[in-house]
C-alpha cells in the first residue's frame, strides 16, 4: 500500500499485521476498533453530538471483533479482519 503523504514508501501486508498486534495490546483501541456505532459530544461554539458509524459490515457477525476494512487506489480493497475462534 503506497502512503499518501510518502508515495515512495510501502506499507505490507506484514507491516499491517505488526501495526494490529500493538493496536490489540491497547484495550481503547481495541474496542474502538469492535464498535459499530458511537456518538460523541463536540463542544465549542459549534457544539453538537456526532454519530459516527463504522463501515465494516463484517461487524454484525457474531465471531467478528473488528479491525480495518478500506480502499486505496494503488492497493485496492483492503481488510485486516480479527475473529474469534
Amino acid at each position: 500500500m503506497v502512503g499518501d503523504d510518502a508515495p515512495d514508501e510501502l506499507s505490507t501486508a506484514r507491516d499491517l499485521v505488526r501495526a494490529t498486534a500493538l493496536l490489540l495490546n491497547d484495550p481503547l483501541l481495541t474496542a474502538m476498533v469492535q464498535t459499530a456505532q458511537a456518538q460523541v459530544s463536540v463542544a465549542g461554539p459549534d457544539a453538537r453530538v456526532l454519530t459516527l458509524i463504522n463501515t465494516n459490515q463484517l461487524l454484525t457477525r457474531d465471531d467478528v471483533f473488528g479491525v480495518q476494512t478500506g480502499s486505496e487506489d494503488v492497493a485496492g480493497q483492503c481488510l485486516i479482519a480479527g475473529f474469534w475462534r
